[in-house]
C-alpha cells in the first residue's frame, strides 16, 4: 500500500497563489494581445474603459512629460476640455497618422454659433505654437496626472527589466515547477513499475507445486508395512 503524504498548508497556499498568478497573467497577456491586434487593425489607440495608455516619444513636453514616459489619457467629452489641459490627438503627417501630446492654448469656436471646432496646441518645450489646428474628432483625451503610482507601475512594466521581473520570471518559475512536478510523477510511476516487476519475479507459481515430486518412501508402502508386522508377530510367537 502506498503512503500518501498530505501537503502542508503553506504548500497549498503557495500552489493556490501560483495558480491564481498564472490565470491573472494569462488573462492580462490575452487582453493585451487583443487590444494591440485590434489597434493595429483599426489604426487606433487601444482604450481600456475610459483610459488609453500612451508613451510620449519626443521631448516636446519636457519638463512636464519626459521623453519615453508613459501617460494615462482619459477619454472625456471634448466640450469639457479647457485651456491648459494636455491632450493627445491624431495628426496626419503625409500619409501616416501619428499621435501628439501637447497642451491646449486656445479653444477654437465657430464665430456665429459658438460651437466647438477644435483646439490650438503647443508643446511646453517648443518655442512656438503648433502650425495646425486640432479637429475635435481627432482628440483621444486629456492626460490624467492624478495617478502617479499607476503611471510608475506601467512605466516599470513597459521597461525590459519590468517585463523580465513581472512576466518572464514568474512564468519561468511556473513552468519549472510544472516540469518538476511532472518529473516526480514519472519517477514515481517508474519506481512503482520496478516494484511490481520485483514482486512478479519472487512470487511463486501455483503450477510449480503440481510438478513438485515429493518422492516415495518405500518403508511406508502398505504391503511392506504389513509384511514387517507379520515378521514381528512370527518373531514374538507364543511358543517363546
Amino acid at each position: 500500500m502506498k503512503n500518501i503524504e498530505s501537503k502542508s498548508p503553506i504548500k497549498r497556499i503557495l500552489n493556490a497563489l501560483s495558480i491564481i498568478w498564472y490565470v491573472l497573467l494569462m488573462c492580462f497577456l490575452l487582453t493585451l494581445c487583443f487590444f494591440i491586434i485590434n489597434s493595429k487593425i483599426n489604426n487606433k489607440v487601444p482604450v481600456i474603459g475610459n483610459y488609453a495608455i500612451l508613451k510620449v516619444m519626443t521631448e516636446s513636453m519636457e519638463p512636464t512629460i519626459s521623453k519615453h514616459q508613459i501617460v494615462l489619457v482619459k477619454k472625456i467629452p471634448v466640450e469639457k476640455i479647457q485651456v491648459s489641459d494636455v491632450i493627445s490627438y491624431y495628426h496626419l503627417v503625409g500619409e501616416k497618422e501619428i499621435i501628439i501630446t501637447h497642451r491646449v492654448i486656445q479653444i477654437i469656436q465657430d464665430p456665429q454659433t459658438k460651437d466647438l471646432i477644435g483646439f490650438k496646441t503647443k508643446g511646453d518645450a517648443n518655442a512656438s505654437e503648433d502650425s495646425w489646428d486640432v479637429q475635435k474628432d481627432k482628440v483621444i483625451g486629456i492626460v490624467d496626472f492624478g495617478h502617479p503610482v499607476v503611471v510608475n507601475v506601467l512605466s516599470f512594466i513597459s521597461d525590459p527589466i519590468g517585463i523580465i521581473v513581472l512576466v518572464i520570471f514568474p512564468l519561468s518559475l511556473i513552468l519549472i515547477s510544472d516540469f518538476v512536478s511532472l518529473f516526480k510523477v514519472v519517477k514515481q510511476k517508474d519506481e512503482d513499475f520496478d516494484n511490481d516487476e520485483l514482486l512478479d519475479d519472487i512470487s511463486l507459481d501455483d503450477n510449480e507445486f503440481e510438478s513438485f515430486d515429493f518422492g516415495v518412501n518405500d518403508y511406508y508402502k502398505e504391503d511392506q508395512y504389513l509384511d514387517d508386522d507379520d515378521d514381528l508377530l512370527d518373531y514374538y510367537s507364543d511358543d517363546d
